[in-house]
């Protein structure tokens, strides 16, 4: 009989926990060094009763150890774990009687801070989780493209990006024919960064004179784009000329716009 009570007594408790968790806040993508910090705030219900079991914790890409641990019943600050926080986080929380809300700021956010964040929040009887992926991509130098004529008239259009985050993709057209899966690719790694370049073998009677050139970079999981051309011009000096899309301006426009007129006229001479 004590025993059937008892059994009864600690199913009304489990009954009554009550753990609850919010979707982790913080942006999704940024440009590394573009900002001085980004805050991730992770926002929890829980019931009265648990408040001495709760242990919070954060977790960076899926890493076994965490690098922020918490226990709000020691009335202690959180801390940091690891050399790679060392100086780059500030940590703060608010909350009431059944609510927190835990503020990670991270400071001068770069690329190696790219990745997974996760939340972890539990108490003796339950557990529950929030995450959230950040990409700090960096842009890198590029693109850059170039064309050369080889002595059998053939013509080798190249384009490069160099130092980019993450893996960038390029994309080769001419007179508004793509060339994505017939370039011939070449993709160095040096920590982080990332050296791309795609080139394709083009035979002189698919070029005619005044052909233009476009290269195009794009970086996954973002809307960071850049796009370069140059107007082919056989036997001279290949001109140049940028637009960086997704920023529109008039300004830009009529500059290139002037520049092609030039070369035209130039070309006829």
């Amino acid at each position: 009989m004590i025993q059937t009570l008892y059994l009864i007594f600690a199913f009304l408790l489990a009954g009554d926990e009550c753990l609850d968790i919010e979707p982790l806040e913080g942006p999704w993508v940024i440009e590394s060094g573009s900002r001085p910090y980004v805050d991730l705030v992770c926002n929890f219900a829980f019931n009265k009763s648990e408040i001495n079991q709760l242990d919070v914790k954060w977790y960076f890409k899926e890493e076994a150890q965490p690098f922020i641990q918490w226990v709000p019943s020691s009335n202690r600050q959180a801390q940091s774990i690891g050399d790679r926080w060392t100086d780059r986080l500030e940590l703060s929380h608010q909350g009431g009687d059944d609510t927190f809300s835990q503020k990670v700021r991270l400071r001068s956010p770069t690329s190696q801070f790219s990745g997974q964040y996760e939340c972890k929040v539990s108490t003796f009887h339950e557990e529950t989780r929030t995450k959230l992926n950040i990409i700090v991509y960096d842009p890198g130098e590029g693109p850059q493209l170039r064309y050369s004529t080889a002595e059998d008239g053939y013509v080798n259009i190249s384009c490069s990006a160099h130092s980019v985050f993450p893996e960038p993709v390029l994309y080769l057209a001419w007179n508004h024919r793509h060339s994505h899966d017939e370039v011939t690719k070449t993709t160095v790694r040096r920590d982080l960064e990332y050296d791309v370049t795609v080139h394709r073998l083009l035979p002189p009677t698919d070029i005619p004179p005044e052909t233009v050139f476009t290269c195009r970079m794009e970086i996954p999981g973002t809307q960071f784009s850049l796009r370069e051309e140059t107007m082919y011009f056989p036997g001279r000096i290949q001109p140049r000329a940028s637009q960086v899309s997704g920023c529109p301006s008039p300004f830009s426009f009529l500059c290139t716009l002037l520049i092609n007129i030039i070369f035209i006229i130039y070309s006829a001479l």
